[in-house]
Protein backbone atom coordinates (compact mmCIF):
# COMPACT_ATOMS: atom_id res chain seq x y z
CA UNK A 1 0.00 0.00 0.00
CA UNK A 2 2.94 2.52 1.10
CA UNK A 3 4.60 1.58 -2.66
CA UNK A 4 1.25 2.41 -4.37
CA UNK A 5 0.92 5.91 -2.11
CA UNK A 6 4.58 6.84 -3.02
CA UNK A 7 4.08 5.83 -6.75
CA UNK A 8 1.41 8.40 -6.88
CA UNK A 9 2.61 10.94 -5.49
CA UNK A 10 6.00 10.62 -7.71
CA UNK A 11 2.96 10.97 -10.68
CA UNK A 12 1.53 13.68 -9.24
CA UNK A 13 4.05 15.90 -8.16
CA UNK A 14 5.63 15.64 -12.28
CA UNK A 15 5.11 18.50 -13.81
CA UNK A 16 3.64 17.03 -17.30
CA UNK A 17 1.19 15.46 -14.58
CA UNK A 18 0.40 18.94 -13.94
CA UNK A 19 0.14 20.99 -17.07
CA UNK A 20 -2.58 17.97 -18.19
CA UNK A 21 -4.31 18.44 -15.11
CA UNK A 22 -4.46 22.33 -16.03
CA UNK A 23 -5.76 21.84 -19.46
CA UNK A 24 -8.56 19.47 -18.31
CA UNK A 25 -9.31 22.62 -15.86
CA UNK A 26 -9.48 24.93 -18.33
CA UNK A 27 -11.65 23.15 -20.69
CA UNK A 28 -14.27 22.20 -18.05
CA UNK A 29 -14.27 26.29 -16.86
CA UNK A 30 -14.64 27.13 -20.69
CA UNK A 31 -17.23 24.08 -20.89
CA UNK A 32 -19.14 25.55 -18.05
CA UNK A 33 -18.71 29.37 -18.79
CA UNK A 34 -20.72 28.16 -22.39
CA UNK A 35 -23.91 26.60 -20.26
CA UNK A 36 -23.71 29.48 -18.37
CA UNK A 37 -23.73 31.73 -21.60
CA UNK A 38 -26.24 29.04 -23.19
CA UNK A 39 -28.85 29.44 -19.90
CA UNK A 40 -28.58 33.30 -19.40
CA UNK A 41 -29.50 33.34 -23.80
CA UNK A 42 -31.99 31.54 -23.61
CA UNK A 43 -33.95 32.60 -20.82
CA UNK A 44 -33.49 36.44 -22.25
CA UNK A 45 -34.77 35.10 -25.51
CA UNK A 46 -37.71 33.31 -23.60
CA UNK A 47 -38.54 36.69 -21.83
CA UNK A 48 -38.43 38.91 -24.86
CA UNK A 49 -40.94 36.03 -26.59
CA UNK A 50 -43.42 36.44 -23.53
CA UNK A 51 -42.90 40.07 -23.56
CA UNK A 52 -43.88 40.33 -27.33
CA UNK A 53 -47.01 38.02 -26.83
CA UNK A 54 -48.48 39.95 -23.72
CA UNK A 55 -47.74 43.40 -24.33
CA UNK A 56 -51.02 44.43 -25.09
CA UNK A 57 -52.40 42.04 -22.20
CA UNK A 58 -49.66 44.21 -19.92
CA UNK A 59 -50.29 47.62 -21.21
CA UNK A 60 -53.82 47.43 -21.27
CA UNK A 61 -54.00 47.56 -25.03
CA UNK A 62 -57.78 47.04 -26.59
CA UNK A 63 -59.45 43.34 -26.08
CA UNK A 64 -58.84 43.09 -30.08
CA UNK A 65 -55.43 44.49 -30.03
CA UNK A 66 -54.30 47.96 -31.00
CA UNK A 67 -55.23 47.18 -34.93
CA UNK A 68 -58.37 45.67 -34.50
CA UNK A 69 -58.97 42.47 -37.22
CA UNK A 70 -55.82 43.44 -39.23
CA UNK A 71 -56.20 41.35 -42.03
CA UNK A 72 -52.99 43.26 -43.56
CA UNK A 73 -54.58 45.95 -45.91
CA UNK A 74 -51.97 48.80 -46.22
CA UNK A 75 -49.10 46.66 -46.95
CA UNK A 76 -47.99 46.53 -50.90
CA UNK A 77 -48.66 43.07 -51.99
CA UNK A 78 -44.77 42.26 -53.45
CA UNK A 79 -45.43 38.21 -54.83
CA UNK A 80 -48.48 40.08 -57.37
CA UNK A 81 -50.66 42.12 -58.62
CA UNK A 82 -53.28 42.92 -60.82
CA UNK A 83 -54.07 46.54 -62.61
CA UNK A 84 -54.43 48.06 -65.60
CA UNK A 85 -51.28 48.07 -68.19
CA UNK A 86 -50.56 51.80 -68.42
CA UNK A 87 -47.25 51.28 -70.25
CA UNK A 88 -45.24 49.10 -72.01
CA UNK A 89 -41.68 49.30 -72.42
CA UNK A 90 -39.50 46.62 -73.90
CA UNK A 91 -39.56 43.89 -71.10
CA UNK A 92 -41.51 46.23 -68.45
CA UNK A 93 -44.64 46.78 -67.94
CA UNK A 94 -46.41 49.72 -65.85
CA UNK A 95 -49.39 48.79 -64.12
CA UNK A 96 -52.19 51.04 -61.72
CA UNK A 97 -52.89 48.75 -59.10
CA UNK A 98 -55.36 49.39 -56.27
CA UNK A 99 -52.14 50.60 -54.14
CA UNK A 100 -50.52 52.46 -57.11
CA UNK A 101 -48.58 52.13 -59.91
CA UNK A 102 -46.25 48.82 -59.82
CA UNK A 103 -43.11 47.90 -62.47
CA UNK A 104 -43.48 44.49 -63.27
CA UNK A 105 -40.37 42.68 -65.49
CA UNK A 106 -41.49 40.50 -68.19
CA UNK A 107 -38.75 37.84 -68.70
CA UNK A 108 -37.92 34.65 -71.40
CA UNK A 109 -39.51 32.72 -68.66
CA UNK A 110 -42.40 34.49 -67.86
CA UNK A 111 -45.76 32.52 -68.69
CA UNK A 112 -48.49 34.91 -70.50
CA UNK A 113 -51.74 33.31 -71.26
CA UNK A 114 -55.33 35.13 -72.62
CA UNK A 115 -57.96 32.80 -71.18
CA UNK A 116 -56.24 29.62 -72.04
CA UNK A 117 -53.98 30.85 -74.76
CA UNK A 118 -50.43 31.17 -74.60
CA UNK A 119 -49.50 34.84 -76.10
CA UNK A 120 -46.59 37.01 -76.84
CA UNK A 121 -45.51 40.01 -74.67
CA UNK A 122 -45.80 42.04 -78.25
CA UNK A 123 -49.93 41.04 -78.09
CA UNK A 124 -50.53 42.83 -74.59
CA UNK A 125 -51.85 45.95 -74.76
CA UNK A 126 -51.87 49.65 -73.03
CA UNK A 127 -55.32 49.50 -70.63
CA UNK A 128 -55.83 45.73 -70.71
CA UNK A 129 -56.47 44.25 -67.07
CA UNK A 130 -53.75 41.42 -66.24
CA UNK A 131 -53.35 40.07 -63.22
CA UNK A 132 -49.36 39.19 -62.18
CA UNK A 133 -47.94 36.28 -60.02
CA UNK A 134 -44.03 36.79 -59.75
CA UNK A 135 -41.63 37.64 -57.14
CA UNK A 136 -40.08 41.27 -55.70
CA UNK A 137 -36.70 42.06 -57.02
CA UNK A 138 -34.05 44.48 -55.36
CA UNK A 139 -35.26 47.52 -57.01
CA UNK A 140 -38.78 47.62 -56.02
CA UNK A 141 -40.11 45.60 -59.02
CA UNK A 142 -42.20 42.52 -59.42
CA UNK A 143 -40.31 39.73 -61.57
CA UNK A 144 -43.34 38.04 -63.28
CA UNK A 145 -43.50 34.27 -63.73
CA UNK A 146 -46.90 34.37 -64.65
CA UNK A 147 -49.54 36.62 -66.35
CA UNK A 148 -52.70 36.55 -67.28
CA UNK A 149 -55.01 38.90 -69.48
CA UNK A 150 -58.17 39.25 -67.81
CA UNK A 151 -61.41 40.21 -69.81
CA UNK A 152 -62.20 43.66 -70.05
CA UNK A 153 -65.33 43.44 -67.73
CA UNK A 154 -63.24 42.27 -65.12
CA UNK A 155 -62.42 45.88 -64.42
CA UNK A 156 -64.41 48.84 -64.07
CA UNK A 157 -65.13 51.89 -66.72
CA UNK A 158 -63.93 54.34 -64.24
CA UNK A 159 -59.93 52.46 -64.31
CA UNK A 160 -60.72 51.75 -68.40
CA UNK A 161 -61.18 55.41 -68.90
CA UNK A 162 -57.95 57.06 -67.80
CA UNK A 163 -56.16 55.41 -70.90
CA UNK A 164 -56.10 53.90 -74.66
CA UNK A 165 -57.24 50.48 -74.98
CA UNK A 166 -56.16 50.88 -78.46
CA UNK A 167 -52.61 51.50 -78.46
CA UNK A 168 -50.26 49.20 -79.91
CA UNK A 169 -48.26 46.60 -77.82
CA UNK A 170 -44.87 48.36 -78.43
CA UNK A 171 -45.89 52.18 -78.12
CA UNK A 172 -45.02 53.95 -74.95
CA UNK A 173 -46.72 56.19 -73.16
CA UNK A 174 -45.77 59.77 -71.50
Amino acid sequence: MNNIFSRLTRIVGTMKFRRVLCIFALLALLAFAFQVGEFVGFRKAEFAYRFGENYHRNFAGPRRGFFGDFKGEGFMNSHGTFGQVLKIDNELLLLKSSDGEKMVHVGTTTELRRFHDRILLSEIHVGEGVVVIGSPTEDGMIEAKFIRIMPSTVFSDERTSTSSQSAPANTTQQ
